[in-house]
């Protein structure tokens, strides 16, 4: 039997390549991949900033204990300079609780290359403090790592994202003439375990806040800090009447868009906070300083802990523990986390 063979086909150019159709199923595919795929890079990304910040805070709750057991005290919000020719005060930003804590940090060469002496100018009877001084110059410009969030993108250097609590109300100062708000950090008192009848467990003594914007005066931006000076506001500030005028607005206007600039001072300006608004507030945050004025310190404002968390800030308790706070605890929580000795009963399923 012969055995025809079927002529070879040559093929068909119009069968070469892929179908617009299946080009599309293809890209198609691979969008759905990306789409599933960015969003946990991203959260993996924030999950290991979130840890690193969560052990910075933990590293400043060892050196508070040292500290405390060194010298039978916390440090204090602020620290004043050494020579102030028997002057109530020394004007402008102190040292910062950070600086006080350096040795305990691993950053004992740092901290002995710190003046803590006043410089020669004089305001009045005022002393300018030395945290701002020529003589610091070189400090001042040195970036810490352990005083930085990662999840804060780099505003203004060299930055300073923690800050202690000096309570629930606006004023920063605390003696036995002068108000505040009852925190772990006032200024101008020292204190230890024993002033914590609340307990340490239930105080906190440090949280996060964003820097500024930097640059120009700025507006909408909930990094900075706000002037509503010329509105009438009773002495002391009342927590609540602060947070409405932060919320309303008014004043002459312009925004202190350098904040935290400066692990090195204290103050409102650069390393303290309060819990008069609630943390990541939509409110921004307001002082009745103006905005424009180039001495003296911002002794009261409305400033709240703020960080780029999804849902809420890092917390570090006065035990050394530190905890995630989700933004929408309720307002007297939050407060009666800030007080050291106000006698609130506050149960950890609220926060």
């Amino acid at each position: 039997m012969k055995i025809i063979k079927s002529p070879s086909r040559e093929p068909d150019p119009s069968r070469e390549g892929f179908t617009l159709i299946e080009c599309l199923v293809v890209l198609f595919i691979i969008g759905v991949l990306l789409a599933l795929l960015i969003p946990a890079v991203q959260s993996s990304r924030e999950s290991a900033r979130l840890s690193s910040c969560q052990n910075n805070l933990r590293q400043v709750g060892v050196a508070l204990a040292g500290h405390h057991a060194s010298f039978g005290r916390f440090p204090g919000g602020v620290k004043l300079s050494t020579s102030r020719d028997s002057q109530p005060f020394a004007a402008g930003p102190g040292s910062s609780i950070g600086a006080q804590l350096l040795p305990l940090l691993e950053q004992s060469p740092l901290f002995n290359s710190l003046n803590f002496v006043d410089v020669p100018t004089k305001i009045g009877p005022w002393h300018w403090s030395t945290a701002l001084s020529i003589a610091n110059t070189t400090v001042l410009a040195t970036p810490l790592s352990g005083f930085r969030c990662p999840s804060d993108s780099p505003t203004i250097y060299p930055g300073s994202n923690y800050r202690g609590c000096t309570g629930d109300q606006t004023f920063v100062v605390e003696s036995e003439i002068a108000p505040s708000g009852g925190g772990a950090f006032p200024e101008l008192l020292l204190t230890n375990a024993s002033f914590f009848l609340d307990g340490l467990s239930m105080t906190v003594g440090f949280s996060e806040r964003l820097t500024g914007a930097g640059g120009a005066q700025s507006s909408g931006s909930l990094r900075d800090v706000y002037s509503r000076s010329g509105q009438p506001v009773v002495f002391p500030p009342d927590a609540d009447e602060y947070a409405r005028l932060c919320a309303t607005g008014g004043g002459t206007g312009g925004a202190f868009t350098n904040v935290g600039r400066f692990w090195l001072a204290s103050g409102l300006e650069e390393t303290l906070y309060n819990h008069v608004l609630g943390p990541n507030s939509r409110v921004f945050d307001c002082t009745r300083l103006a905005a424009d004025i180039s001495l003296g310190s911002m002794d009261s404002a409305g400033l709240s802990a703020r960080s780029r968390h999804p849902g809420g800030v890092n917390i570090m308790l006065m035990d050394g523990s530190v905890r995630f706070l989700k933004s929408a605890v309720s307002l007297p929580t939050w407060r009666a986390l800030a007080t050291r000795a106000g006698g609130e009963v506050v149960s950890s399923d609220q926060y």
